[in-house]
């Protein structure tokens, strides 16, 4: 179930749900979907391992989704009426965490939260969050048999012979495919870049997708999100101001002169799936101007132009992200592009007041694209955790080209006001500000 999902149907994360969120849920009357079920009273005894093991391999045999015990559905519609209290603690999720370790097969893992109620601390609700998994099918016993349930609506139904053995077939080519899907998307992403520009560019597959077609008001939507929007952060440089379709997916472009192909500046694409790829044209660094004699053939990159555009992409790929996917890990490729085998690169900075225009390493051979996987749920909104992320990314795109790291970001997720420039910094700020990120005067040594 995406993550941007799930907040809005509860109303809070899960791990932050209050009573209140459940009250809203019941006066919004929502209804059990294939992604949510509701339960009045806790799993019985007699039959109740099975039924339990049952529904929560069939989220995970489906796209995940959300159980809440204790609150009453209507059982025509299945929209929740009432909140029951049952009883809650740690004793009672050990015990769910064992009925569901020896019922199903293999291993699923769950997220147990429980929501006391304001009257009695020992009742409330318990809220069990199955993400989606590579690791379906998923099979529980039945009648000394193994059946594979999965979501139907708000309804469980078991998988037949042809679906179990596809989804086994999915299970051992997912790896193989999750590395060829995201070469995939970046090699046709570079076709419609500007190869005389020099580009950041990230791109971004979820390890768990679902294809969905691109309706017509699915590409309205994704329309609007991108159509007169900032490329980077607010106020700070491009503005998307042209947008077109593709297959399963939209793109965002920066206009230029009549009968252009290739874009400039930036572009960004969303796919359907979640996936999607981001480029931001990077500033040359003049090497006339700096303090140190390098081959002219060199490219030294400013610091400051890519940290904009790791955040530039992580705004993009992992506000989507959110939209289209669950929980689990957002596996990300990035690189500098064009880049021959022969490129000589380094990192650099023109701020006068810090240094010297200069670079911080000697130019080396460019070493390639670069790899790293986080959580979805560190991407998807901006704060504290996304800017763990863009040091952790900036981190590997630095070594990449011969120096340690982006010095923008800090891995505790604050940000580092030295190391912009004057005329960017107030932007910069803002945006921290009305995101809850803290930054500092920290100079590396």
């Amino acid at each position: 179930m995406p993550a941007r999902r799930i907040k809005e149907v509860l109303g809070a994360e899960p791990s932050k749900l209050t009573w209140q969120n459940l009250e809203s849920l019941i006066a919004n009357g929502i209804e059990e979907t294939d992604e949510i079920e509701f339960k009045e009273a806790h799993y019985d005894n007699i039959n109740g391992k099975q039924e339990l093991a049952k529904d929560i391999a069939a989220f995970a045999n489906s796209s995940g989704g959300i159980l809440l015990i204790g609150i009453e559905e209507e059982r025509s519609s299945g929209k929740a009426i009432s909140i029951k209290p049952v009883s809650i603690g740690q004793q009672m999720s050990l015990k769910y965490r064992q009925i569901i370790a020896n019922g199903i097969s293999p291993h699923v893992s769950i997220d147990i939260y429980m929501v006391e109620s304001p009257d009695e601390a020992s009742l409330g609700v318990m809220v069990i969050v199955v993400p989606p998994s590579q690791m379906a099918p998923y099979s529980i016993l039945v009648d000394g048999g193994l059946r594979f349930p999965f979501r139907n609506g708000n309804h469980v139904i078991y998988w037949r012979e042809h679906q179990v053995s596809d989804g086994y077939r999915r299970r051992f080519a997912s790896g193989e495919d999750l590395n060829s899907l995201i070469k995939k998307r970046e090699s046709d992403f570079l076709l419609t870049l500007d190869p005389s520009d020099s580009w950041l560019v990230m791109t971004l597959v979820p390890d768990y997708s679902q294809i969905q077609a691109m309706s017509r008001s699915r590409f309205e939507e994704l329309k609007s999100s991108l159509l007169r929007h900032d490329a980077t952060l607010p106020g700070v440089g491009y503005v998307f101001d042209r947008v077109r379709g593709g297959h399963r997916r939209v793109r965002g472009e920066i206009s230029g002169s009549v009968g252009q192909t290739l874009s400039k500046d930036s572009a960004v694409e969303l796919h359907t799936d979640g996936s999607g790829c981001y480029a931001l044209q990077l500033n040359k660094i003049d090497l006339s101007n700096l303090r140190y004699e390098y081959p002219a053939d060199a490219l030294i990159l400013p610091d400051e132009s890519i940290a904009l555009a790791l955040l530039g992409g992580l705004l993009w790929l992992g506000g989507h992200i959110g939209n289209c996917a669950s929980q689990g890990m957002a596996n990300f490729r990035v690189r500098i592009w064009p880049a021959e085998p022969s490129l000589l690169a380094g990192l650099g900075h023109v701020r006068d007041y810090l240094a010297n225009p200069g670079s911080y390493n000697e130019p080396v051979r460019y070493m390639g694209p670069v790899e790293i996987s986080l959580p979805i749920s560190q991407v998807i909104e901006p704060g504290t955790e996304m800017i763990v992320a863009a040091e952790a990314i900036g981190r590997e795109v630095a070594q990449s080209i011969g120096t340690i790291e982006i010095p923008q970001f800090a891995d505790d997720g604050r940000v580092r006001q030295k190391y912009w420039s004057t005329s960017l910094w107030p932007k910069i700020k803002q945006w921290c500000d009305a995101n809850g990120i803290d930054f500092s005067d920290e100079t590396l040594s």
